[in-house]
């Protein structure tokens, strides 16, 4: 588990694959699970990232200020296999948050990759990012567009009989974009 207090705190660990048994017949799970303490603290975004390819975009519930709160979140990411296989990536966590003496809150969180028994299991699956949000001081500006204004991407894909691409896009509200949903036309 890994403490986040600083608002652009990115907590970093290194990966090591499992070992090859592991990825055959089955699933691939990401588990998340979190915590605040009581204290007061709003919700926060996050994103976690496994040698900058991005495996989950989450958000944290509102706290109690009384109780804190727990959760947890299990995501199938089998369908990165063949990045999971990778040695030498780093896993990324930010949640940017914020401590002091209005918001008290201290947000806790750990990760853990396992694997369970399956029938089906994807097939061959080349991952790429188009670019790595890491690399650059805010993950989240990295990618960040406003008005009509567009980002590009290129990447060679490493099969030449691929016969299909699927491109997973993340977007996320932040600011007074949290609740776009509310602001209908008329």
């Amino acid at each position: 588990g890994v403490e986040l207090t600083n608002y652009n705190e990115i907590a970093t660990a290194a990966y090591t694959p499992p070992d090859e048994d592991c990825f055959e017949g089955s699933v691939a799970v990401l588990e998340v699970e979190g915590g605040i303490n009581a204290g007061r603290q709003y919700d926060r975004y996050g994103a976690l990232w496994l040698g900058g390819v991005e495996l989950l975009r989450t958000t944290t519930p509102e706290p109690n200020a009384a109780r804190g709160i727990t959760w947890r979140v299990a995501k199938d990411v089998s369908e990165y296999a063949m990045w999971l296989r990778t040695a030498g990536l780093n896993a990324s966590l930010s949640i940017p948050n914020t401590v002091d003496s209005t918001y008290t809150g201290v947000l806790t969180v750990s990760a853990n990759l396992s694997f369970y028994e399956a029938e089906d299991v994807y097939g061959a699956t080349a991952v790429l990012a188009a670019s790595d949000p890491l690399k650059t001081p805010n993950p989240w500006n990295a990618m960040g567009v406003s008005g009509t204004e567009a980002r590009r991407g290129a990447v060679t894909l490493p099969f030449q009989d691929a016969y299909r691409v699927v491109v997973d896009l993340y977007a996320s509200g932040h600011s007074c974009d949290e609740f776009w949903y509310t602001n209908v036309p008329g």
